[in-house]
């Protein structure tokens, strides 16, 4: 975003082309090589830290997360109340530590002038019926990344201003109850277009449905991925994620450097790294700002969709 940023900082938040991570604390380091079993096999949808991801290109990220209690001693039970212990979790299954990650986002916004979105998108654990949760959640962002909290300013916001503003960290929060209680750090819920799809097939019907009707309020994300179902699982007959994501990702990345990518919003993946999508974000973004610039600022996302053949000529 940065090597672009005076061609793109006039795009605004609805507008942009941010690639990004599906789970993206759902992660697995391994620097030699090994067996999976079948629970990595199924968990995992990301081989690279959360650090790494946002270096490679990443600039939305999907997170779900749970609480736990945590108990330090027998002593600490009685006399003082659990300290919770926040989790990345893929469905019920915990992960990553929270706290590893938000220290990997805070590095790279203190050595890089990037915006990042992060979706707070599910809670799995921990939160269900329990407000108290979900505002212990909150505060333990702005303990560790309130010094880059952006406050909400509306999905129309332009990269340029959200620079301005010294915040560069866009925390959207699934739960619009909580969003009211905490508009001064937290961004309406994002709309996850997600098809629960077993083929590549599907998935390209899946998202050319979702693209004919462009999406007009706020920000969206097309969740690029495979989803296998419980008896897949069980029988491993798709051979997990990875292979699955295999057979998919270089689809993904044709389709959305075709001209999906002239209304696409946020795109998620696993498996960013054997993906283009971030090459395909660079390439339309660039050509979105330069398609405003030649029209002027009376423009939206309904002049977007219809302008497939002006941008043919600029790309």
């Amino acid at each position: 975003m940065a090597d672009n940023w005076e061609s793109i900082k006039s795009l605004k938040l609805s507008q942009v082309f941010l690639p990004g991570c599906h789970n993206a604390g759902s992660y697995q380091l391994a620097y030699t090589p090994f067996e999976p079993n079948m629970l990595d096999k199924y968990v995992f949808t990301q081989d690279e830290s959360v650090l790494e991801q946002l270096i490679h290109g990443s600039r939305y990220l999907d997170f779900r997360i749970g609480r736990y209690s945590r108990v330090k001693s027998l002593v600490d039970l009685i006399i003082q109340p659990q300290e919770s212990e926040f989790w990345l979790n893929h469905d019920f299954v915990q992960v990553n530590k929270l706290l590893t990650v938000l220290k990997e986002i805070n590095l790279f916004l203190n050595n890089t002038q990037e915006i990042v979105v992060v979706d707070v998108h599910a809670f799995p654990v921990g939160f269900k019926k329990r407000m108290k949760s979900h505002v212990e959640l909150l505060e333990y962002f702005k303990l560790h990344l309130g010094d880059h909290l952006a406050s909400y300013t509306g999905y129309e916001t332009t990269l340029e201003q959200v620079r301005a503003t010294g915040k560069r960290l866009i925390l959207a929060y699934n739960r619009v109850s909580i969003v009211h209680l905490h508009y001064s750090s937290v961004w309406r819920p994002i709309s996850q277009k997600w098809g629960d799809v077993r083929s590549v097939e599907d998935l390209h019907k899946f998202i050319t449905r979702t693209m004919s009707k462009p999406h007009l309020s706020g920000m969206s994300a097309v969740m690029a991925e495979l989803t296998p179902t419980a008896w897949e699982l069980i029988t491993d007959e798709l051979g997990g994620l990875r292979t699955m994501m295999d057979t998919c990702n270089h689809n993904v990345t044709d389709w959305f450097r075709d001209k999906w990518g002239l209304t696409t919003n946020a795109v998620a993946v696993d498996f960013i790294r054997s993906t283009g999508i971030v090459s395909a974000a660079i390439r339309w973004n660039n050509a979105k700002a330069a398609l405003l610039r030649s029209i002027g600022n009376e423009t939206d996302k309904i002049f977007l969709a219809n302008s497939t053949s002006t941008i043919d000529k600029l790309t």
